[in-house]
């Protein structure tokens, strides 16, 4: 018995011994300034906020189905729910030149309404993320929401006026609109302010690698970020005697004699005559008498029956039925209600318009693209959709940064996925239980199958046998002899 019990033990070793040495390890990214892979320590970078509002708790799961053994993401489990998590920057990031914002998020039952954008949150010196709340201040906000009507990927920047600081949000005209499938998809956010080398303010969003937008911070967004120079004076109003009427009616005009306000705009044709063969005294509509009143119709509770009506046959035959009467004609005497003609108006001054005066806010921006200095990275969200999956999210100053890391990544993820929705259509390309990791293992390596299979069967077996009962032939006898 002791030999199969540490079979099963050995077995249960190989299996854990397995599993850690086949851990993914992520690429490494020497230059980014954040790289978080959900793989080490991740417990203390990611605090969820304790705000009553946020009800959904997310879990760190192995990945399946996406080429990657054994790869981790951050998942939103539950629908239904707000979330809130956050993770500080080891230091202010600032924009200098260029800055890369790239993550990656998979919606495994499709984001039917709710929000999978990531806040970049203004640096605080006292930010603390279990208070994390809706209204903490943030810098950047980025990424796809989908709920009725919208559907598009948010670009939005909360803007501090240099001179009044003043804060406005400033969103992207036109934002490219959020795939709507099961797989895993990559964002990606290019920032390039102004300095020796770039003369313009400018971004990019890319999504799977592949260029969506591309525009100015001077010319896409509502409300601009420069500010006018001259604004209307409010304190400023039109004068009474201001004329604005450029047309007005002549005042001697006079209504001509024959002019008559009341003349028909349409007469009776007196020229026309009734077509040969109407029928005058034949109804259009006659009763179906085809139709008979139906046994339970009641008079009392339903009233008289009438049968249905139909066209009357003869009408079809002649060029008409009913009373004749002759069509109408346009009046040629019609010309309306009379009014004056118009002409100019000697008192005519133009529009009135308040006069301008220096706008108290304006500055001349420079470089719209710098932003508030960034100290932690939060997903703040709603939704109705279950098991949203979040992983690899980058900042760095180089764009082949986050090109590299995604192709060694997410390229090779979601080609993975792919093909498993392209063999089984019909099925999640994502499956996280227990049930699940175990099936994999075993996929992988079928030598577990047969090692944990012998340590179940041949127990079964021994246990079953010593069970059976042996009756020696010297019983039979001695029954035998009583019987006598």
């Amino acid at each position: 018995m002791n030999f199969f019990v540490n079979i099963f033990i050995v077995c249960i070793g190989l299996l854990v011994q397995s599993q850690a040495q086949s851990r993914y390890i992520p690429p490494v990214c020497k230059k980014c300034i954040f790289l978080e892979t959900f793989e080490y320590g991740w417990q203390s970078r990611w605090i969820e906020s304790r705000n009553r509002k946020y009800d959904g708790r997310t879990e760190v799961v192995t990945r399946s189905n996406d080429g990657i053994e054994n790869d981790h993401g951050l998942l939103f489990p539950t629908s239904h729910r707000f979330y809130g998590i956050s993770a500080k920057l080891d230091a202010p990031l600032s924009l200098e030149k260029q800055i890369v914002f790239q993550y990656e998020v998979q919606f495994k039952e499709r984001l039917e309404c709710g929000g999978a954008y990531l806040k970049f949150l203004s640096h605080t010196a006292n930010f603390d993320s279990e208070a994390m709340n809706d209204q903490t201040p943030f810098s950047i906000m980025f990424g796809p929401d989908r709920c009725g009507s919208t559907n598009k990927v948010h670009f939005i920047y909360r803007h501090v006026n240099k001179k009044t600081g003043k804060v406005e949000e400033k969103h992207l005209k036109t934002p490219p609109s959020v795939p709507h499938d099961k797989l895993s998809h990559l964002y990606t956010l290019i920032i390039t302010g102004n300095d020796a080398e770039h003369d313009a303010s400018t971004f990019e969003i890319r999504i799977d690698g592949e260029l969506q937008r591309r525009g100015s911070f001077y010319e896409d967004f509502i409300p601009p970020f420069q500010e006018v120079k001259l604004i209307d004076d409010l304190d400023d109003f039109k004068p009474a005697n201001w004329v604005e009427e450029e047309r007005v009616p002549d005042p001697d005009a006079v209504k001509p004699n024959d002019w008559d306000d009341n003349a028909p705009q349409m007469i009776e044709d007196e020229n026309a005559i009734k077509p040969s063969g109407w029928l005058d005294d034949e109804p259009e509509m006659i009763p179906d008498s085809s139709v008979q009143r139906p046994n339970d119709w009641n008079i009392e509770e339903d009233g008289d029956w009438e049968a249905p009506l139909i066209r009357n046959p003869k009408c079809q035959r002649a060029p008409g039925c009913g009373p004749w009467k002759r069509p109408l004609k346009k009046n040629p005497e019609y010309k309306g209600r009379w009014s004056a003609p118009l002409i100019n108006n000697p008192k005519y001054i133009g529009p009135w318009k308040p006069r301008q005066i220096p706008n108290p806010e304006y500055y001349e921006e420079l470089n719209p693209a710098a932003f508030t200095p960034i100290g932690a990275i939060s997903i703040e969200v709603w939704t109705t959709s279950k098991d949203l999956l979040f992983d690899n999210f980058l900042i760095s100053k180089h764009i082949s940064d986050a090109t590299d890391f995604s192709d060694a990544t997410w390229k090779i993820r979601h080609e993975a996925e792919k093909k498993t929705l392209e063999t089984a259509p019909q099925q999640d390309i994502d499956d996280d239980s227990l049930g699940g990791q175990i099936f994999r293992i075993i996929e992988q390596r079928p030598w577990i199958a047969v090692i944990v299979g012998s340590a179940i069967i041949f127990p079964t077996i021994y246990f079953c046998c010593r069970n059976f009962v042996t009756i020696e032939p010297e019983e039979f006898g001695e029954e035998e002899e009583e019987e006598e």
